[in-house]
């Protein structure tokens, strides 16, 4: 074999490991942001309303409908995904939370 074609056949084998190292090198500068870091007006705003309308009658010891908001975070996990969307369409269609005086009776 002469020396061009080895080349040749480095050639793929050197850009292969130039990208690799470029991937690694920008998967140690871009950790996985945290819930904290997702949205900070999760903290300021989200949080607040829960706790203002929601966990009272959603926690771990009243789980009204079977509705839990008191574990929830700006994360948007898988398994909390139902629940975020089922919370946008009560809020969006006024139906939760109950007006002022109209609280379902807690169990």
């Amino acid at each position: 074999m002469s020396i061009p074609s080895r080349r040749l056949r480095l050639v793929p084998l050197c850009a292969l490991l130039l990208i690799a190292a470029a991937w690694t090198a920008h998967s140690w500068q871009s950790p996985t942001p945290t819930p904290a870091t997702l949205d900070p007006n999760f903290e300021q705003f989200v949080k607040p309303f829960l706790q203002k309308n929601c966990v009272s009658c959603h926690n771990a010891d009243n789980m009204t409908a079977g509705v839990r908001v008191d574990h929830l975070n700006a994360g948007l996990d898988d398994n909390h995904l139902r629940i975020w969307e089922g919370i946008r369409h009560r809020v969006k269609d006024g139906s939760m939370p109950p007006k002022l005086g109209r609280h379902p009776p807690s169990r």
